[in-house]
């Protein structure tokens, strides 16, 4: 699998009110809203492009604000890997574990990135944990 396009299709970032205090929940959720064979023309006949529609949402609690992010990643598959993944979802909404593996992973770095930068610009808590330095005190 190679993911050969990505794009944000929906934005959506919203502060509510300012922080009273007290502790902010915060949770992430990726979902894939649908699965197809996308009309992007290829030359090689053992490959097809598959196209995956998503919605990522950053919730801070309580009703303290929300991120937003709606698109679509394009990747290209073994046809016949593929031809059976879009089926599966047509019928069930699941997929085989590693191709969703795979193609949530990529979603969950590319929108964690971007709600990093959305919190940032409206004054929200960061969605994902980020590195802290400690520093020891010279015990003499």
């Amino acid at each position: 699998m190679s993911i050969i396009g990505f794009n944000f299709t929906k934005i959506s970032v919203e502060k509510k009110k300012p922080k009273a205090g007290g502790k902010v929940e915060i949770s992430n959720n990726v979902m894939i809203k649908n699965v197809e064979e996308s009309d992007l023309k290829l030359s090689s006949k053992e490959q097809i492009a598959v196209r995956y529609e998503f919605e990522f949402e950053t919730k801070y609690q309580p009703e303290y604000g929300h991120i937003n992010l709606s698109g679509n990643l394009i990747s290209l598959e073994k046809k016949d890997a593929a031809r059976k993944a879009i089926k599966e979802w047509s019928k069930t909404k699941k997929m085989n574990p590693e191709m969703m593996k795979s193609i949530l992973n990529t979603l969950l770095a590319k929108c964690h990135v971007q709600a990093l930068v959305l919190s940032r610009d409206v004054n929200l808590p960061s969605p994902v944990p980020l590195p802290k330095v400690n520093v020891k005190e010279d015990k003499k």
